[in-house]
């Protein structure tokens, strides 16, 4: 597949994703996409390929009940969203999803990029971590994608090109 456009390029990370993480009736993929004002959920089981949930801040029921000064895009809204989509989930039966934090660890996120994986168990910690950082490796040529804090990428120089 040759990236041509931006759509290209995010079709074919969702495709890399999706080989590692797939959703069953029993345990369905969480899939959210953030645009620059809204925000979307889904809960999907990708073996019948329906979707089982669905939250947005663009819904309805959802938008009337924000308050004033939240809007789809902020943290506010996300957590609207999560908390519409958690009940929704709830409602279909729906207790636990694709990757499930093991019990024992917990994730916070301190920034925007920073994302903190504790607990009293070292070796689940950094495997929990380690699952994290499969989903979307460091990419040496763009600087981009989940890394450990204090890692540093050696960047490489792309094609030049012929003139």
């Amino acid at each position: 597949m040759k990236i041509k456009t931006k759509d290209d390029r995010r079709r074919r990370i969702q495709l890399r994703q999706r080989k590692r993480i797939a959703g069953t009736n029993e345990r369905p993929r969480l899939s959210v996409f953030r645009s620059v004002s809204h925000i979307y959920a889904q809960v999907i089981d990708d073996l019948s390929g329906q979707t089982l949930a669905s939250a947005s801040s663009v819904d309805p029921a959802l938008k009337g009940a924000f308050a004033k000064g939240i809007s789809g895009g902020n943290l506010k809204g996300a957590e609207a969203v999560g908390a519409a989509i958690a009940e929704r989930s709830i409602g279909k039966g729906i207790k636990r999803v694709v990757f499930d934090i093991p019990q024992g660890i917990d994730i916070t996120i301190e920034k925007q990029t920073h994302l903190s994986v504790t607990g009293v168990d070292r070796q689940l910690v950094g495997q929990v971590a380690a699952e994290i950082r499969r989903l979307r490796k460091p990419d040496p040529y763009k600087q981009k994608g989940v890394r450990y804090t204090g890692e540093v990428l050696k960047k490489k120089a792309g094609k030049t090109g012929a003139k």
